[in-house]
């Protein structure tokens, strides 16, 4: 994995330093959400396609609740799509990689007791298997494209 200064946030990645650093940023954050310019979800599918690691806001069910935490896609690495717990990824080896093939098996709404870790306005659920292991994501809706698409290059 490359250093964190290296990884680019996605739109639904954003923070309030990141926010209180970009002007522009903010003045669109005050407006309503989203925090980045929805036009850059194209640039966004292009750096991920060049092979840059994007980082998104991820929570993974851990038995019965989802824990926060960060979703590294660098379709150019060895492990391409890494879950780290947390804000964002702090050590190299702490991860736990998505193993390809993924299969997306449902996308959904966030329901039940899960609206007590995200907002379901701003957050979708995928439920997936990853090398025949179930993985289920609460991912920013904004950010769903771009998950959606380091899965298929991953899959492919």
């Amino acid at each position: 994995m490359v250093g964190t200064s290296r990884v680019r946030r996605a739109a639904g990645t954003k923070t309030f330093t990141d926010l209180m650093l970009h002007w522009e940023q903010n003045r669109r954050v005050s407006r309503g959400p989203p925090a980045t310019d929805p036009t850059l979800d194209l640039a966004y599918l292009a750096y991920l396609a060049a092979g840059e690691p994007m980082a998104v806001v991820a929570h993974r069910r851990d038995e019965s609740r989802l824990r926060p935490g960060t979703l590294i896609l660098h379709t150019q690495a060895g492990e391409p799509i890494t879950w780290f717990s947390g804000r964002f990824p702090r050590r190299v080896g702490s991860g736990l990689p998505m193993r390809a093939p993924i299969d997306v098996n449902e996308i959904r709404e966030v329901d039940g007791r899960d609206k007590w870790r995200v907002k379901s306005r701003q957050f979708i659920v995928i439920d997936t298997h990853a090398e025949g292991e179930p993985w289920s994501l609460a991912v920013p809706v904004i950010d769903l494209d771009l998950v959606l698409a380091a899965f298929a290059a991953v899959s492919s």
